[in-house]
């Protein structure tokens, strides 16, 4: 009858634990209640493994959160496989154990490779969406929350997992699977280098292809992460510019939005309105409205900018209406 306590040896907890998955769910409940709390010794693996899949919860939950002291491969095993199980208090008691784990970041990675969508042969996607295997209480499947998990272990990934995890994020970019939001959070932490790469060499594909929409929408990840080159940076605020399809209120609320990129272009001393002009994809109304907007400026550099571009358009097309207001544009702001 004498109480247990953290001093008590593996013999002692392991006989209590006996009767743990007793049949009688009030024992049970009363000698999960005794063991809560305990350093339950990780010499008695075996004893847990059976007890992880019994037939009550808090015996489950005991049991799963008591393997994560465990160096056992079989008892990593069993927490990914609680990993996805139905059982949502099993499930989350595994999450909290391999958290806790040290050294488990490759065993992880082949976890996410695994739970990966597969690409079904004689089809030119991927499937879409992740593994949906016991989705938690946030809707969140088995793959997700393995790339929770490895998220604070991206440090530890090794150079050849780092460019398989792209090449897997690239190829969810190309199927558009759901997986491949948490495949680039991955890279961005473990390879901030190679996450800019992936996401530039897939937006200039997208440029290439005129999907400008797409182009802006990668490439305004990479200038999230404080990533973007001065080359991405023109083709970002391009493919913003070519999506846009207002011209007229992307003009006004440019120095707010995309051409925010070319303002740090231009006081970078980039040969930005050259390159502009050469742009056989722009139109007048595009040259007219950020032109406009960047005479505006109080920047010396801006305003010249803009004024370049609407000069240019007065070359091009110098009685058309846009020609004309460029040119009254250019008297008015003393840039003839």
């Amino acid at each position: 009858n004498k109480p247990l306590s953290v001093k008590h040896t593996s013999k002692q907890i392991e006989a209590v634990l006996a009767h743990a998955d007793d049949p009688n769910p009030t024992i049970a409940r009363t000698v999960v209640s005794t063991l809560r709390g305990l350093a339950i010794p990780a010499d008695i693996t075996a004893r847990l493994l059976q007890l992880a899949d019994g037939q009550h919860v808090e015996t489950r939950s005991l049991a799963v959160k008591a393997l994560g002291s465990s160096s056992d491969p079989k008892a990593l095993k069993a927490l990914l496989g609680h990993l996805e199980t139905g059982d949502p208090n099993a499930r989350d008691a595994a999450g909290r154990s391999l958290n806790k784990m040290e050294g488990i970041a490759g065993p992880l990675f082949k976890a996410m490779l695994q739970a990966l969508p597969q690409k079904k042969s004689g089809t030119k996607g991927g499937a879409k969406g992740s593994v949906q295997r016991a989705s938690g209480s946030g809707g969140d499947t088995y793959l997700e929350r393995l790339l929770r998990l490895l998220s604070s272990r991206a440090d530890e990934l090794k150079p050849a997992q780092r460019k398989k995890l792209a090449e897997s994020a690239v190829q969810a970019l190309e199927s558009e699977a759901s997986s491949a939001e948490g495949l680039l959070r991955l890279l961005r932490k473990a390879d901030p280098k190679r996450y800019s790469q992936v996401l530039t060499d897939r937006a200039l594909a997208h440029r290439r292809g005129r999907r400008f929409g797409q182009a802006f929408s990668l490439l305004s990840k990479v200038d999230q992460a404080g990533l973007l080159e001065d080359d991405a940076r023109y083709t970002c605020g391009l493919s913003g510019l070519c999506a846009s399809d207002e011209k007229k209120s992307y003009g006004r609320a440019s120095r707010t939005t995309v051409p925010k990129h070319w303002v740090a272009l231009v006081q970078n001393g980039y040969p930005l309105a050259a390159k502009l002009k050469r742009e056989r994809i722009l139109s007048p109304e595009d040259y007219f409205f950020v032109g406009f907007n960047f005479s505006e400026s109080h920047d010396e550099d801006e305003k010249e900018f803009g004024g370049e571009l609407l000069a240019h358009l007065v070359k091009k097309s110098p009685r058309s209406k846009l020609g004309r207001s460029a040119k009254n544009k250019l008297r008015l702001g003393g840039l003839l």
